[in-house]
């Protein structure tokens, strides 16, 4: 039961920014994107988070908004779920292509912020 509640959850969140992505993707390959999309969007359905994420993880890259608009749509969901350091990792993947990107900043800067505080400055 629990199981089946995370793959709502994670559906929810899913369809709440899979169009998004969707639009951002102006790659050759956009035909297969979407594919990969509608793949991940069934397993949801069927309650089945490890076939949606294998989905997911087989995306092309064959553009720059793919390769921003993906990971941070991944990282925002980690983020949200509160896994920060999962989520932090993506964003770096985001920064690494586009080093202004709003929101790969902003969220970085949140979790680094929250890591600084809680733990307290690090010596080196």
């Amino acid at each position: 039961m629990d199981y089946q509640l995370l793959a709502l959850e994670k559906r929810e969140r899913f369809l709440a920014i899979k169009e998004r992505i969707a639009a951002l993707h102006h790659g050759d390959k956009r035909k297969l994107f979407l594919q990969h999309l509608e793949d991940a969007e069934y397993a949801l359905f069927a309650f089945d988070i490890e076939r949606a994420v294998a989905a997911l993880g087989k995306r092309p890259t064959s553009s720059t908004a793919t390769t921003t608009s993906w990971p941070t749509s991944w990282g925002e969901t980690h983020f949200n779920e509160g896994d920060t350091e999962q989520a932090l990792v993506y964003f770096s993947r985001v920064l690494e292509v586009k080093h202004d990107h709003y929101e790969g900043l902003v969220y970085s800067g949140v979790i680094l912020y929250e890591r600084v505080t809680t733990t307290g400055p690090r010596s080196s």
